[in-house]
């Protein structure tokens, strides 16, 4: 299944930074994958550890695997620069340190062929370390259709606990370029506006309600163990993704029937930047993460969403902390 070939049905794209630890095994996930014709494809984002040496050996094995290295600009960047050189019908991409079902890709490029979709998403199993688990999607009344609806019926079922990954779905690489999609650079946390814009987007979308991909929330990862300067970027991050989902909600606004679990979404957001500031350690980083947020008018533009008086009083006592935090 690894020998060269023209046009692949489906390029795989896994950016790698310090994935030694995990790399065996998805690496076996993908040995064991029922479908043929494939390309893979990994960008190693700089790593320091033994993770080229594992990519290697397994390129020795299956010659055709394309390797790409370069100087560490995050997964987003890795990921752009997988898609600019893949040359499969469908593209997916998967994360180093989680695992597949031997038939996902089968079983996705087959619901897309056979449907003429231009994204198919999986669900799957988030895994913590302690042995618990939790289905990423909830199970409703969806199979085929426009994106939007399948994410209005996700928002209602999860109050706005949506898990925007990436990771299990598999696009149509054509359709990609055509919208000019391409992942946010220099900013983690960027999912959530991906896949927002993603599915607002797909007229053509299906989701295939089987657990096929296997997501490892793990202490170690960047969201979970931060230093100081990881956090105020985490600040900056949701800024940014924040923003880029106000553009969007013009649209949601068209296409959902009811948009206020689209703005319990952002109101969410909101928890989230409050919680991303407390965490800065450093004073004087915490004063100017604060004036950046003041200086954005975060809280403007999220106060008009807010439906009950509670909820508006909430919000202004936030922001009442961080105006007297940037002073």
């Amino acid at each position: 299944m690894f020998d060269k070939i023209s046009k692949p049905l489906i390029s795989l794209v896994v950016p790698v930074f310090n994935a030694d630890k995990y790399l065996d095994s998805m690496l076996s996930g993908f040995e064991k994958q029922s479908i043929e014709s494939m390309e893979y494809i990994f960008v190693d984002d700089g790593s320091t550890d033994g993770s080229w040496l594992i990519l290697s050996a397994f390129k020795e094995r299956h010659p055709a695997t394309i390797l790409v290295k370069q100087e560490n600009k995050g997964a987003y960047a890795a990921r752009n620069a997988g898609m600019a050189i893949a040359n499969g019908k469908y593209i997916s991409f998967p994360d180093a340190d989680d695992l597949v079902d031997p038939e996902m890709f089968s079983k996705l490029c087959s619901f897309c062929e056979a449907n003429e979709l231009d994204v198919a998403t999986a669900n799957s199993l988030i895994l913590d370390e302690d042995g618990s688990q939790q289905v990423m999607y909830p199970s409703v009344d969806f199979s085929l259709g426009p994106g939007c609806e399948w994410y209005e019926k996700c928002l209602e079922k999860r109050s706005g606990g949506f898990w925007h990954c990436i990771c299990p779905s598999v696009y149509r690489l054509s359709w990609l370029k055509e919208n000019n999609f391409t992942f946010y650079e220099g900013f983690n946390g960027f999912d959530v506006p991906w896949t927002a814009s993603i599915l607002m987007k797909a007229e053509r979308f299906g989701f295939y309600d089987e657990n096929l991909y296997f997501y490892y929330r793990r202490q170690g990862s960047l969201s979970l163990a931060k230093s100081n300067k990881q956090k105020v970027r985490t600040v900056d991050s949701l800024l940014v993704s924040t923003n880029l989902l106000l553009n969007l909600r013009a649209d949601v606004a068209c296409k959902f029937s009811d948009s206020k679990f689209f703005d319990l979404l952002l109101i969410k957001r909101r928890q989230k930047l409050f919680h991303s500031l407390r965490e800065v350690d450093d004073r004087r980083d915490k004063k100017i993460c604060a004036k950046k947020i003041v200086k954005s008018r975060f809280f403007n533009k999220i106060y008009p969403l807010c439906s009950s008086g509670k909820e508006k009083l909430k919000h202004m006592l936030v922001y009442a902390w961080v105006l007297v935090l940037s002073l």
